[in-house]
């Protein structure tokens, strides 16, 4: 009993709250910025999986269509690890586990890759396992560290609203250096030109990545507040809702639009081993189908129904209503996300057949995102927000959110813009530079430079800025502390619908808009097909955004008091 004690006082981990002291941005928040960094760092390089893809042979849409499913495996897993965060183990060892199993798992791609091995079936292996760690790591190292900030107390809640922006701007200063750098040199573009072995010794470098970003977090583990284990917070989600929708059919209705979501996954699962084109064409239809529902029935009262029933606490049924508030923006983001997974899959079949002489390689074009992201983050939080607020018209969160959601939709007018110029610029007499083998270098380059790639990858940051950035601190700030893990789980589903439907866009256009020869296919008209879905989800954006009512008063995203 007294080594309980004991321990108790060494650490804040059965503190009712966090009692730091303090500028505890910098004293706390700088460790999980540096954490991330590394973790993201290591991470980033899975956006060359569909480049590294095609080096093995795969063709471009295949190679693609692997990747977007990568991306919905690793959210997925952030469900279910935040679920045993919350729930099971509490989040600060779940934290340590899910790095342990990124590097296990970059561990794997890097053998796999090695030229001796070079083992397909292997990579797959590493590549379950790494989207396992990766998706713990997110979501659960962000809302630890919100956790340290007492709200409280103005100056801590103040800093928590930026420490979510901040971590996203070391997220993105990971991502540039990854694929500036890492990726650059995995393509053999520094150092020797041979790429398989440059790939194995940038996978061994993310793997060593995972491994500094865990010892950081052991080593202000002592320091840390480690919020209890909250119970089962989404069983109980799952459990009010089961119940109230088997005796509500508006409730039923909303249920089944999240339900197909999985169906649309099995499907796009299924179609990476079963090649036919109705299998994804049902797909697309029950992705969009589930996100009318869970858009237009947004109404929560239906979870009322629980209380009927002793098997609820009032708070359970509070809990439910709060996540179930948040649900249609789920499903808005889903399209923004099907918008940036353009950045691992069809922007880089594009750059690869662009003029990459004297300039950037297919692989850095994520760089120029993230470049972007890290420029103008700064710019907002210190002159754009502040000088609207000045003029009397202060940003709300949704606000933000709907900038951001129409950026993306012309993010992609303008990407298929600069595809139609590509297609009528003459070629080159280079191949395509994303191949390795000569048997698979068969499609050729054009003459348009890949820098005409630019403002469409500008244009994405600054739509994540206002719309990613805001998500997650709106998916903190909207639910009950305990449920907090859950809904961050959630906002990643929303990427795994994204590229669920992405992955099946693809694979419905392979063949026709998407050819192994972009020079002889039309993906301008699969960037407009994205982009007019982009702006319906825009327009009903803002029907119903208009509707809804803060759980609190947003903050205005002013610049932070260091006093």
């Amino acid at each position: 009993m007294e080594d309980i004690e004991t321990k108790s006082k060494d650490s804040l981990a059965d503190a009712k709250g966090p009692h730091h002291k303090g500028n505890v941005l910098l004293s706390i928040g700088l460790y999980f910025f540096l954490s991330y960094f590394f973790e993201r760092l290591g991470f980033f390089l899975v956006l060359s999986f569909t480049v590294y893809l095609k080096l093995l042979g795969y063709e471009g849409a295949r190679a693609a269509q692997f990747s977007q499913f990568f991306w919905t495996l690793t959210s997925l897993a952030s469900l279910l690890l935040s679920y045993l965060a919350d729930s099971v183990f509490g989040r600060f060892p779940v934290l340590l586990g899910s790095l342990f199993i990124g590097t296990i798992g970059f561990g794997l791609i890097s053998l796999s890759s090695h030229i001796n091995i070079s083992s397909a079936i292997l990579f797959f292996i590493g590549s379950v396992i790494l989207a396992l760690g990766a998706g713990g790591a997110r979501p659960v190292l962000t809302v630890l560290g919100a956790d340290q900030f007492n709200i409280k107390d103005k100056r801590q809640a103040v800093h928590q609203k930026h420490y979510f922006q901040y971590l996203y701007l070391f997220a993105n200063i990971a991502a540039a250096l990854s694929s500036g750098l890492i990726a650059f040199y995995a393509n053999g573009e520094i150092g020797p030109p041979t790429k398989r072995a440059n790939y194995f010794n940038s996978f061994v470098m993310s793997s060593a990545f995972y491994a500094v970003s865990l010892i950081i977090i052991l080593l202000v583990s002592r320091k840390l507040y480690k919020p209890e284990r909250s119970g089962s917070a989404l069983t109980n989600f799952i459990r009010v809702c089961y119940y109230s929708a088997c005796r509500n059919i508006y409730g039923f209705f909303v249920c089944l639009g999240f339900i197909l979501q999985f169906v649309s996954l099995g499907l796009s699962l299924v179609s990476l081993f079963v090649s036919h084109l109705a299998i994804n064409g049902i797909a697309l239809a029950f992705s969009f189908l589930g996100l009318a529902f869970m858009i237009f029935l947004n109404d929560n009262g239906w979870v009322r129904t629980a209380s009927n029933s002793d098997r609820f606490s009032d708070q359970f049924i509070a809990d439910s209503m709060a996540l179930l508030k948040i649900l249609p923006y789920i499903a808005f983001a889903a399209m923004f996300w099907c918008v940036y997974t353009q950045m691992s899959s069809t922007f880089l079949l594009q750059g690869c057949q662009m003029n990459t002489m004297n300039s950037l390689k297919a692989t850095q074009l994520p760089m120029i995102n993230s470049v972007a992201i890290i420029i103008f983050v700064p710019i907002f939080n210190s002159l754009v927000y502040p000088f609207l607020e000045r003029k009397g018209y202060p940003t709300s969160p949704l606000q933000r959110i709907g900038a951001g959601l129409l950026l993306a939709s012309l993010t992609m007018l303008v990407s298929g813009i600069v595809e139609v110029y590509r297609l009528r610029s003459p070629p080159s007499i280079n191949k395509e530079s994303c191949s390795d083998l000569e048997e698979f270098k068969k499609t050729f380059e054009s003459s348009m430079s890949i820098l005409a790639a630019l403002p469409q990858l500008v244009l994405g940051g600054l739509s994540e800025i206002l719309a990613a950035i805001t998500f997650s601190d709106f998916y903190y700030v909207e639910v009950p502390e305990n449920v907090r893990s859950v809904s961050q789980a959630l906002s990643l589903l929303a990427i795994s619908f994204g590229a669920v439907i992405n992955s099946n866009l693809i694979k419905v256009s392979e063949g026709t808009l998407i050819k192994d020869d972009l020079n002889t296919g039309n993906l301008d008209t699969f960037f407009f097909i994205i982009f007019g879905l982009g702006m319906l989800n825009f327009l009903i954006f803002i029907m119903v955004s208009r509707r809804y009512v803060y759980t609190s008063p947003p903050l205005a995203p002013a610049k932070i008091n260091e006093k």
